[in-house]
């Protein structure tokens, strides 16, 4: 009886541990301030983001519709893992000087259900020197 009872403790111990998930630690821990670019986020819910991007440059920027979207756990940020079969399209958009436009992401779409917590959304652009990573934070209530 004792040996039934033991196997079936591992056996809940290993269901309950596969089901877990472990999200993959982000590369960009510190992301420092960009003086040529600015976003923030106007409006967050589980459903949709929506930032706005300014180009604080004099020089054309260009970026793409994908987001990196992360969640911070005990103090560091992780990666949320984009839905499986969930793509963003591959046109180039054109981030004049001194422009500011809004972009509308829909979080459930490409993310599926989020819980409450501090998230923050990264973006790269291209200029005519390396990419320029932003990120801006948020909480989900």
């Amino acid at each position: 009886m004792k040996k039934i009872l033991a196997c079936m403790s591992l056996l809940v111990l290993f269901i309950f541990t596969g089901c877990s998930k472990t999200l993959e630690e982000s590369p960009n821990q510190d992301i420092a301030e960009n003086t040529m670019v600015k976003m923030s986020v106007i409006s967050a819910s589980t459903e949709n983001l929506t930032v706005e991007l300014t180009n604080q440059s004099d020089e054309v920027l260009t970026y793409g519709a994908y987001i990196q979207l992360e969640v911070k756990e005990n103090g560091s940020w992780k990666v949320v893992p984009v839905v499986e079969g969930m793509g963003w399209d591959d046109m180039g958009y054109l981030l004049e000087p001194d422009q500011t436009i809004k972009e509308d992401s829909p979080l459930n779409l490409y993310y599926g259900t989020l819980a409450k917590g501090e998230y923050r959304v990264i973006k790269q652009l291209y200029g005519t020197e390396e990419p320029l990573t932003v990120a801006a934070e948020f909480v989900l209530k």
